[in-house]
């Protein structure tokens, strides 16, 4: 594959000043070069909802979002069972990831509970594009949690992939798939101590 360069960039909004809780979010621009198979953009949002009354001000919503789009050639004509160039996906690189989280951050409490989504992404090579191995999208959703009892002290509790969301993997198309693999939900409690 010939060497080529990328330009990824992202943008991330911040709000300009602690104090400014009725200004919009500004976009940070931020540019890269180096070796390349594709180009790739990045969102990201944080706020804590500050100018809420009360105990209400410590619900906040937390975002970002990747784009990327490469392109290789995954074979070429010689070797394709096609007799033609295909061209696809570098491998292990999903077109579109996002993380959407609410969380509550105040009084010792800290709760937070998250979405993520990854897009579909090339596996493995299977000698043509009919039949690579693809690894389906996929979104989960995990909650967070912990309450500070001292200023050293915390309870946490934690659930991981409350939806127990099958990995999936297909040839080709989804509805021909190959694997499918559940992993349930994982539960995390305990108690965190700093020295």
């Amino acid at each position: 594959m010939p060497d080529h360069t990328a330009n990824t960039s992202a943008i991330t909004f911040t709000k300009p000043s602690p104090k400014c809780h009725q200004c919009l979010a500004k976009p940070r621009f931020r540019r890269r070069a180096g070796p390349r198979a594709g180009w790739g953009e990045g969102l990201a949002f944080h706020d804590q909802f500050t100018f809420l009354p009360g105990a209400w001000n410590g619900l906040g919503l937390e975002a970002n979002a990747t784009f990327v789009d490469s392109h290789i050639e995954e074979y070429d004509a010689a070797t394709s069972s096609t007799g033609q160039a295909e061209y696809g996906l570098l491998p292990g690189t999903s077109h579109t990831t996002w993380n959407l989280s609410a969380f509550y951050e105040k009084h010792g409490f800290d709760l937070r509970i998250a979405a993520e989504f990854v897009s579909k992404e090339l596996f493995s090579l299977g000698g043509s594009k009919a039949t690579d191995t693809i690894q389906d999208d996929r979104l989960t959703l995990d909650w967070t949690s912990s309450y500070h009892v001292t200023r050293n002290i915390a309870l946490y509790f934690n659930v991981k992939n409350i939806t127990n969301t099958p990995l999936r993997f297909y040839v080709y198309d989804p509805s021909y798939p190959i694997q499918r693999e559940y992993y349930e939900q994982t539960y995390e409690g305990g108690v965190r101590v700093k020295f």
